[in-house]
């Protein structure tokens, strides 16, 4: 069993585990003399393991179940009926999904001695009542904030003094019972008239602080100013709520690890669009870079073609577009390079025999003494020879350009 702490609008309840077992309830030997009649037969008494309380109710617990304003944090609620401590406990119990309830009277003292660690104080906590407890001897009429005097065994604050505590027995004498047997979990009469109160108040003196004193009161239809609550829980009732919670963290793990999951898909996600865009981009200005080289290369190109097909040449490339297109259409990676080589040959010789022979038929110029006109024999010959390699060239032309 270990300590259990709630929280509830804000505010906490710790709520501390008392051990099941057995122990002695009411008048011990160490109490003779002080105790009243009604705290006898002593008797044994086993109890099931539950829970307590570390303290009373405080104001800012109740105000943080029931609502309202002006709540003291850690002064103890006081001033409430019966019926309005039911109303609390139940809405708690609905808020919390647990069955909050007030301990027995048995449960009350168990816990008030100090358990299976008790040291058989007369006090809760001690035999020296100031260390533990607000009384009339030392609290000034007034009632204290929780948690101001030393603590008992299992850590439980103000189990004497301060504040008295409802218990949920009815009010009544203790049972007697054979000397050598035990009573489970006793849980007083069946109905009454009051309801038992244990602890003593700030206003009562030492007497009414010991462990083993109790006092009965009319629940119904009355307020009382001195008089607040402890909580209590059984085990299984705790081992439900820890199994539940344990559940529930489980989820809340189970679903921040899937929001944790979901948001690193979708970074990876959007890392993966975004390298898409990334290449995407990259793709487009290679594309465009390659667009722009095509262009450049066609622009190229394009003023030669203009050239040669150009309708109207201007005067200084009247004379040039037979060479153009000659240049233009011949494959140099085939045998008609030679072709238009010879062709090209051919024109030149032609052309300047056929000078020479006008130059000798038709000049009157003296050579050495003699004219050329009785060279024309000579001249004649280089004629006829101009006429044999004119269609020659013409024929080479043709085959080239076609």
């Amino acid at each position: 069993m270990e300590r259990l702490s709630i929280e509830v609008n804000g505010a906490r309840i710790e709520m501390l585990p008392v051990s099941g077992g057995h122990f002695v309830m009411g008048a011990t030997k160490e109490q003779h003399g002080e105790a009243w009649d009604n705290e006898y037969p002593v008797r044994e008494v086993k109890l099931d393991g539950y829970y307590l309380g570390e303290t009373v109710v405080t104001q800012e617990l109740w105000q943080a179940v029931m609502g309202g304003a002006g709540a003291v944090a850690d002064m103890p609620m006081t001033g409430k009926s019966w019926k309005e401590w039911m109303q609390f406990i139940e809405k708690l119990s609905e808020i919390k999904g647990m069955k909050f309830r007030l301990p027995t009277e048995a449960e009350w003292e168990n816990a008030a001695r100090g358990g299976m660690m008790s040291q058989g104080n007369k006090y809760a906590g001690s035999n020296d009542l100031e260390s533990v407890a607000w009384y009339d001897g030392n609290s000034a009429s007034r009632i204290h904030p929780v948690k101001q005097k030393k603590a008992n065994e299992l850590g439980l604050y103000d189990m004497s003094g301060n504040v008295w505590e409802w218990c949920s027995d009815w009010y009544g004498a203790y049972e007697k019972i054979d000397e050598n047997s035990s009573v489970d979990n006793p849980k007083g009469p069946s109905f009454g008239s009051q309801r038992v109160m244990r602890g003593s108040s700030n206003s009562y003196y030492s007497r009414s602080c010991r462990v083993s004193c109790r006092l009965g009161l009319e629940p119904e239809g009355k307020s009382y100013n001195n008089v607040g609550v402890r909580l209590a829980l059984d085990e299984a009732e705790v081992e439900s709520y820890l199994e539940a919670e344990r559940k529930r963290i489980e989820e809340e793990i189970r679903k921040e690890e899937e929001r944790r999951k979901e948001e690193e898909r979708r970074r990876e996600e959007e890392r993966r669009r975004e390298e898409e865009r990334r290449l995407e981009e990259e793709r487009r200005l290679e594309e465009e870079r390659h667009s722009e080289e095509e262009l450049e290369g066609s622009e190229t190109i394009i003023p030669v073609a203009q050239t040669t097909t150009s309708p109207d040449p201007s005067p200084s490339t009247a004379g040039q577009p037979a060479l153009a297109g000659l240049i233009e259409g011949v494959d140099y990676n085939k045998k008609g390079v030679g072709w238009a080589i010879a062709a090209v040959l051919l024109t030149l010789s032609g052309g300047w025999l056929a000078l020479v022979a006008s130059i000798a038929l038709l000049s009157n110029v003296k050579v050495n003494g003699q004219k050329y006109h009785k060279y024309c024999k000579g001249a004649r010959v280089l004629a006829i020879i101009c006429l044999i390699l004119t269609p020659i060239s013409m024929v080479l032309w043709s085959f080239i350009l076609n």
